[in-house]
């Protein structure tokens, strides 16, 4: 039985942007932050590595920043787009 078809599976990777909780939030656990990233590079490699397109979404990159740069290392997305997904 197969679970898990490559030809119909995408990575979505969500606003996991190095700034997204900024130094003033006392309130974000840095470590395990930091360890979500670095599990999420993880993923993405394993994605990447099976031919699981990758889907990369940020908000408003320019006061959260960019996605970290283990994550863009592993997912090498090959379109940027700054078009909004949704009007609101």
């Amino acid at each position: 039985m197969t679970f898990l078809d490559v030809t119909d599976s995408y990575l979505l990777v969500i606003d996991m942007q190095s700034d997204f909780y900024g130094p003033d939030r006392r309130d974000i656990d840095r470590a395990a932050l930091d360890a979500a990233f670095q599990t999420a590079a993880w993923v993405t490699a394993v994605s990447r590595s099976l031919g699981v397109p990758t889907v990369v979404t940020e908000e408003d990159a320019a006061s959260n920043g960019t996605t970290t740069a283990a994550i863009v290392e592993t997912a090498r997305p090959v379109r940027a787009s700054s078009a909004p997904l949704c009007a609101g």
